[in-house]
Parts: structure tokens; sequence; C-alpha cells
């Protein structure tokens, strides 16, 4: 009788955990929290092991900030969305993390994830752990990329010294819309595992704000371990743009038009999938494209897939100096050409002055012809570059 009596407590034991009875348990004495927040609110640690309870969708349109230690349970489907006129301000301390979780195991997105839509310069998160979001996509704003993410930002943001975990998409968005270009002041020593695609997505034209602290974080073990670029709201590459290498490849999934500058310095890895060309778009010396490697940290653009003419290649219409392909190899380039032959590298120029291109130790594998040119091209350090013997150097 005994055994069985212990049998019924444990059945009812578990009947209650499947029924959220503890989690219900350990929020009887946390603040509730449920749609907007119009006042200036500080949370602080009470002593519960769940300090605030996000119940529904939380809107912030004033400044809120979070205490070292803090707790934060939110319930499935909810999302925190920071405003205009609001600011989320999370201050957790190297000991003392602020956590902000869902009610699944860990390994389960079961919320949506916060939401940074303004650009107030208090917005921060500094040493906070988030678990378990990303389940779904939050609101819509017109001309943004949709995507589930734990964190994504349309606007200004500190973020350093956290982790996050068990994204359903991505770890970190930061976005653009067609008014707003998100600006990141700071984003340092994060921690991004087990997302379901990518650690961090992000327009190509903001990467420049943190590609340089992009080494200080670490990224594993999600479905793919690569920084993803996309076009965002514009179609180009506006400005001048110096990428790093973060230690993880950029995946461009769109073609990259660069009317601006782009220089990708040593150590950088670029995956490029099927149509993702690289265009310099400009008929004068306004616009370049240059790899900055070195003989130990080769500049590396190859395409997602193996084999030969795996991606477009890369195609220069400009006559800048600062067109350069320095210790870089490419894999798998095929700029599409009139003749069946399609080559790695294409430098136009069907009138003067043309285009203009340095070579300086560059290796080409899997394309049908390293270099195409046209009439008018300038070209400098071809006898640097190395291909196997079923490629050729040139072809016209």
């Amino acid at each position: 009788m005994k055994n069985i009596q212990l049998l019924l407590l444990f059945s009812l034991f578990i009947s209650l955990q499947s029924c959220d009875f503890f989690t219900g348990l350990a929020t009887e004495n946390a603040e509730k929290k449920c749609g907007e927040i119009t006042e200036p609110e500080v949370w602080m640690e009470s002593g519960n092991s769940i300090d605030i309870h996000v119940e529904c969708d939380l809107i912030i349109s004033s400044l809120v900030e979070v205490d070292e230690g803090v707790s934060i349970l939110v319930e499935d489907g909810a999302s925190i969305i920071i405003k205009d006129g609001g600011a989320f301000e999370v201050n957790g301390r190297s000991d003392q993390l602020v956590k902000i979780f869902g009610t699944g195991n860990n390994n389960v997105p079961t919320w949506n994830g916060i939401f940074y839509n303004t650009n107030d310069l208090n917005n921060k998160l500094v040493f906070t752990e988030i678990k378990g979001a990303g389940a779904a996509p939050i609101e819509n704003t017109a001309g943004k990329k949709s995507a589930s993410a734990a964190v994504e930002v349309l606007g200004t943001l500190k973020m350093s010294n956290c982790l996050i975990t068990a994204s359903a998409e991505v770890g970190v968005l930061i976005n653009q819309s067609d008014l707003i270009t998100s600006d990141i002041r700071d984003f340092s020593e994060n921690e991004i595992n087990n997302c379901g695609e990518y650690p961090v997505l992000i327009a190509a034209n903001n990467l420049s704000s943190i590609s340089a602290d992009l080494a200080s974080c670490s990224f594993a073990d999600n479905g793919s371990n690569m920084i993803k670029l996309y076009k965002g709201s514009e179609n180009s590459l506006i400005g001048n743009h110096v990428w790093d290498n973060p230690g993880v490849p950029y995946y461009l999934s769109d073609e990259l038009t660069i009317q601006g500058g782009l220089e990708l310095n040593a150590g950088v890895e670029m995956v490029m999938q099927r149509s993702a060309e690289i265009y310099i778009n400009s008929s004068s010396d306004a616009y370049y494209f240059k790899t900055s490697g070195t003989p130990s940290q080769q500049v590396i653009i190859r395409g997602e897939e193996s084999g030969l003419n795996s991606w477009p290649g890369i195609w220069y219409n400009s006559n800048n100096t600062q067109n350069q392909l320095n210790n870089t190899t490419i894999i798998g380039g095929a700029v599409p050409s009139a003749s069946s032959t399609k080559s790695a590298i294409f430098v136009s120029g069907l009138n003067a002055p043309g285009s203009s291109l340095s070579i300086n130790n560059v290796r080409i594998e899997d394309s049908e012809c390293a270099l195409r040119k046209g009439p008018f091209a300038s070209i400098s350090g071809q006898s640097t570059i190395n291909v196997p013997s079923t490629i050729n150097v040139l072809c016209d």
C-alpha cells in the first residue's frame, strides 16, 4: 500500500509539472506585467525566485530600468516591445546576471523575444541571460526583415556580455526599414548558442558598426554558424565600409552591389549563395572593392555549394585605385559572359578610361577561368594569380 501511495504521489507530481503548477507557485509573489508601461519604472530583485512575471505582450513607452540579479519570466507567445518614448535598460553584473526566460526548458523557444523599436540612448542589455525566446517574429514594421529572433533591434542598443540560447531562428536581428537604420553602440563579449539558424542576422549596411567587435563574441552549435547579411531596404551597399574577421564566416544570400567602398580585412571568409554576385557599380572612380588578406590570413570568398561555378563571382565596373585583391582565395566564382566560358573575376571597360584592378597573390579554384577583361580594362599583377592546371588565367 505504501508503494502504491508513493507511486500516486509521484504521478501527481509529474502531472502538476506538466500543468505549470510549479511555475504558478514561483510567480505567485512576482510583480505582474502586461499591456503598456507609460511611466518610468525600476525593476529590482525581490528575493523571490521570479521577480517579474510578464503575462502578455508588454509595450514599454517610458524608461524601464532593470537592476542586477532580477529574474523575469515571460509567458508563452508574449513579447517585450520598446517603442518611441520608451527605453529598456537592463543592468546586470558579472556576478548577478539579469535572467529573462520562458516557461519551457532551455532548448525550446516559447516566447517571442525583445524588440527595440526606438532610438533612445538608454537602451541597454548588459550581463543578461536570455533563454527560450524567438518563438515567432515580433510585430511587423514596413520594410523590415521578418524573422524569429530572441533580440531584434530597429533603433539603437548597447549589448555586451549577454548569453542567448535556443532561438527558433536567429539570436540577434539587427534590422533596418524604409525609415530607420539601426545604430549598435556596442556589441561585444556576447555568446549566442543553439539557435535554429543564424546567431546574427544583419543588414549589410549596418555591419561596419559591429564588425570590429564580433571577434570578441562566441557563436557555437547554431544551425548555420555564420553571420548572415541581407540587403535591407536599400538594394546597394552605400558609403564606405570595412568588415573585420568575426571568427566565423559571413553569409551573403543576396547580390552585393557596392555603391561606395568595401574593404575585407585579413582572415575574413565570405560564403556566397548561388545568386550572390559582388558588383562594383560605377562607370567612374567613385566605388571600390578591396581585400586586405595577408600570407598567413587569407581572405576567402567561396560558394555555399561546392563544385564548379557555384556563385556569380566578382564584377568590377570601376576605375578606382582601391580596387585591389590581396592574398585572397576565390572558390567557385563564375561571372556570366557572352561566350560559354565564365570567369571568377571580370574587369569591365567598353569605353575609356575603363575599369582597373590590382592583384597580389590571388588563388582561383573551381572556375572555368580566373580573369576576363574588357578592351579598356587596366589590370596589374596578373602574374601573381595562382590556378590549378585545369583553369585558364586569362580569357577574353
